[in-house]
């Protein structure tokens, strides 16, 4: 998937007569327990809103401001969020991300694997050592689940994040709860992973991925009149093929820190670098001195 559109998941809808039990409160249920992000109040500002119109259009990616479309246009255009955010590496951002035709990859990555991996803020193996279940039966919530991850490995992280640390990771997964007539009835993806306490995988962390699905909410009236999601500006989620990177590969999990050990090198070698050329076409040699 490229830049300019959208993870999506279909969802399997399967009837359960088990009710979870609500789980005693936890510091680490608060949102507010986390230090990783703490002035991380405001999902949008002008600014931010300003940057990324800017962005889009000198890139040359199209979108339309008919205000009759621009709820879909604007969730297009938040995917260069975390771009203008400055929360990725802004050279491989724009080297792969942009390159409709990119078939870029390294060993065992594909070009889906690369993107995943340039779009996340930390990348760890983890244990989950509780999940909740968000059950209401008048309120309506997208994430339906939250999952909280015993960090065992920081394989990379841009914040600062040790082992023994846990994160809180928003799920789609869960109890229809108010969003359905029978509350509960339990979603499942088809393209992700229904984790379970005590399981232990690999996980790609992105906070400014679940901040921009916030963001395309204000932007969507009919989304917003159905949604009931309250912002954690400590939370993250994983991206929706986060299921394929399993524990057991350890051939991909060493392929995913090779990456970053040459992770420069790797740009050149991938990416390199074309000789302009001329309105005919031809290539314009470089002066030498």
């Amino acid at each position: 998937m490229h830049a300019g559109e959208e993870d999506s998941t279909s969802l399997n809808y399967s009837q359960t007569a088990k009710i979870p039990k609500p789980l005693a409160a936890k510091p680490y249920f608060n949102c507010d327990h986390y230090p990783y992000f703490p002035g991380d109040n405001t999902i949008l500002s002008t600014d931010d809103s300003l940057a990324l119109f800017s962005y889009a259009t000198s890139v040359k990616v199209e979108y339309s401001r008919d205000p009759a479309v621009h709820a879909k246009e604007f969730s297009k255009l938040a995917n260069f969020l975390p771009r203008v955010w400055n929360t990725v590496d802004d050279v491989w951002f724009d080297k792969l991300m942009l390159d409709k035709n990119s078939k870029a990859r390294f060993k065992s990555l594909n070009w889906v694997d690369l993107a995943a991996i340039i779009n996340s803020e930390a990348i760890i193996v983890g244990k989950i050592v509780d999940i909740q279940n968000h059950i209401d039966t008048t309120q309506c919530y997208y994430f339906k689940s939250t999952f909280y991850i015993k960090v065992k490995e920081v394989i990379n992280s841009s914040f600062t994040l040790e082992e023994g640390d846990i994160v809180m990771i928003k799920h789609g997964i869960g109890y229809m709860g108010g969003c359905s007539k029978n509350p509960m009835m339990y979603t499942t993806a088809n393209m992700g992973q229904d984790y379970k306490k005590g399981e232990s995988n690999v996980f790609f962390l992105q906070h400014y991925k679940y901040k921009a699905w916030f963001v395309k909410l204000r932007q969507d009236k009919k989304k917003k009149a159905r949604f009931d999601d309250t912002f954690c500006k400590n939370a993250f989620i994983i991206p929706f093929n986060n299921y394929k990177y399993d524990i057991s590969n350890k051939a991909l999990l060493e392929d995913i820190k090779r990456f970053f050990a040459k992770k420069d090198i790797l740009l050149t070698l991938l990416f390199p670098k074309k000789n302009p050329v001329d309105k005919d076409g031809k290539v314009i040699e470089e002066e030498k001195n």
